[in-house]
Formats: structure tokens, C-alpha cells, sequence
């Protein structure tokens, strides 16, 4: 059975790291998936065409946009002076500025983790 999405949903995400950890030391990442103007629109800017004709994809293009159009909010995310990191916006998504508080491997999960809300459940692929 087909299951709609619902682009309007926050997910709480736990970084694999973070799993083992008592849930009350957990980072939890707000996750949204993406709709289909930004699937579109991401397709659009990470596709090249090299010099011979053949395509190529630009990854980190994909990865930022990713993280822009999916991370929605945080919880319990500590910066290095030990107190909580305040989730940013920028023109409606989330800044550069909180990005850059976020390490490459988890910043590589995260965006993983959106696109993977997109794709179809365990569920729909059994029934």
C-alpha cells in the first residue's frame, strides 16, 4: 500500500554516534523530507555537462542544498563552549552560519537522512 508524504512533518533524527548515548545527552536534528519544487530545483543545480557531453554531478551542491531544504530545527546540540547551539534561519532555511557548527560526517548523515525520506518505507515495499 502506498503511503502519502507529508512535507510538513518534522522527523527527529539521531546522529549514529549519538544512538549509544543516554537520550538525554542525544542531539536530535529536525528533518523534513523535501517537495517535489525542491527535489526539482536540486536536480537542477547539481546536473553539469562536461566539455565531452557526458553528465556529471556536482556533490556538494547536492549535500548543502540538501541540508537547506531539510533541516528544519535542533535539540540539545552543544557547542564548544558547553552551551546549547540557537538553530539560525536565512531567508526561511536554515544559515550557513548554523551549518558551519556542524561537523562534515554528520553533516554528510544528515543530508543522507533527508533524502532518504523521500524514497518509498520498508512498509510499501512489502505490501
Amino acid at each position: 500500500m502506498a503511503i502519502a508524504l507529508d512535507p510538513t512533518r518534522s522527523v527527529r533524527y539521531i546522529l549514529a554516534s549519538d544512538r549509544a548515548v543516554p537520550s538525554a545527552l542525544q542531539t536530535v536534528f529536525l528533518l523534513q523530507p523535501m517537495t517535489v519544487q525542491q527535489e526539482a530545483d536540486l536536480k537542477n543545480k547539481i546536473s553539469v555537462r562536461n566539455a565531452d557531453g557526458s553528465m556529471a554531478i556536482r556533490t556538494g551542491d547536492l549535500e548543502l542544498e540538501t541540508l537547506r531544504g531539510g533541516l528544519v530545527g535542533c535539540e540539545n546540540f552543544i557547542g564548544f563552549d558547553g552551551k546549547p547551539v540557537t538553530f539560525t534561519l536565512s531567508g526561511g532555511r536554515v544559515s550557513d552560519a548554523f551549518l558551519n557548527l556542524i561537523r562534515k560526517e554528520w553533516r554528510a548523515e544528515i543530508a543522507s537522512a533527508i533524502y532518504d525520506l523521500n524514497d518509498v518505507s520498508d512498509a510499501e515495499k512489502k505490501a
